[in-house]
């Protein structure tokens, strides 16, 4: 970006790194967004995409507009039209307007049942949305059906297979001895059977759906359980799990929460019931000695030395101590 068109989005407030066509959660409850709700998508996180589900709470907005847009959307995107107006996709194309998407995808696939693939990772997670309620943005690759009623819930769980996963590491799209490039193309040649020739595609459909609910089940204790958030994205994890019992504490409600300290003046009146009970009473009524303090003795006893001391004098009086002069 030029110097000129930098100052251009400061005199506009607009500062460099704020959401202009990605917006937070939050924006959809705001104007011109609540007021045309047609112009947002809900795109989920990379990292909210789990074995055959996805996080909610980790997405975001897209708007997207196709044709016609409002005047008051328009008017909200007006102080970025000097960075829209210059990407190189808009630019070279003059039949294309300055607030449309850069590579806009086909609405019949966004909004269909499909699979959602991570774009690029170190291990293939493909996440499952049968009500295409969820329209991914660029960091993702989508796998959709032929047909509208195409078994996308067994494709998903083939995909998250560690047979699939293997055979991608080695023939896929690896650009680093790790990370891999989940791209349309090398995925298309991936072997799987399909699920006309496979007696238990519907028991493998099944299957993905009980993971996933049971992924969305166990995200709200995200909070008190230590690293379930990774294992909540691993299939072959089970654990370990470790509750973490202050954190746990903190999510009581405050009735739940209240505790009992005795009074330090409290004093015991009365023998408990029990074995050992007098010796118990006995030890109540002694005072607590603070670190520091000097015993006490009992009155009209002589004062007697260290322990030490008269070790030492033992070992002289039996003959042990140092030679007489």
């Amino acid at each position: 970006m030029s110097a000129p068109d930098r100052d251009a989005l400061g005199r506009n407030g607009l500062e460099i790194g704020a959401p202009i066509l990605e917006l937070p959660l939050a924006a959809s409850r705001e104007a011109p967004w609540s007021d045309h709700p047609e112009t947002l998508v809900r795109s989920p996180e990379s990292r909210a995409l789990l074995y055959g589900a996805i996080d909610a709470d980790d997405s975001a907005w897209l708007v997207v507009i196709r044709r016609d847009p409002p005047a008051a959307v328009l008017e909200a995107l007006e102080p970025a039209k000097p960075l829209l107006a210059t990407r190189a996709e808009i630019a070279r194309n003059p039949r294309r307007h300055w607030y449309e998407a850069a590579w806009p995808r086909s609405k019949a696939d966004m909004c269909a049942p499909k699979v959602i693939a991570l774009y690029r990772t170190d291990r293939g997670r493909f996440a499952l949305d049968e009500t295409g309620e969820w329209q991914p943005s660029i960091k993702s690759t989508l796998v959709v059906g032929r047909d509208a009623d195409a078994p996308v819930a067994y494709l998903c769980g083939l995909l998250n297979s560690e047979l699939l996963d293997l055979w991608y590491a080695v023939r896929g799209k690896t650009p680093w001895h790790v990370r891999r490039n989940y791209e349309p193309k090398r995925m298309n040649e991936m072997p799987y059977r399909r699920p006309e020739g496979d007696p238990r595609a519907d028991e493998i459909a099944a299957v993905v759906r009980e993971i996933a609910a049971n992924r969305l089940a166990l995200l709200p204790h995200r909070t008190v359980v230590r690293d379930l958030g990774r294992t909540v994205k691993d299939p072959w994890r089970t654990g370990p799990v470790v509750v973490d019992r202050p954190a746990l504490v903190t999510t009581l409600p405050a009735k739940e929460t209240v505790s009992v300290r005795l009074d330090p003046a409290l004093t015991i009146e009365g023998t408990p019931a029990g074995e050992g009970a007098s010796r118990r009473a006995r030890r109540a009524r002694v005072p607590a000695r603070r670190h520091g303090d000097r015993p006490r003795r009992r009155r009209g006893s002589a004062a007697r030395p260290p322990a030490r001391d008269r070790r030492r004098g033992s070992r002289r009086r039996r003959g042990r101590g140092p030679p007489a002069a």
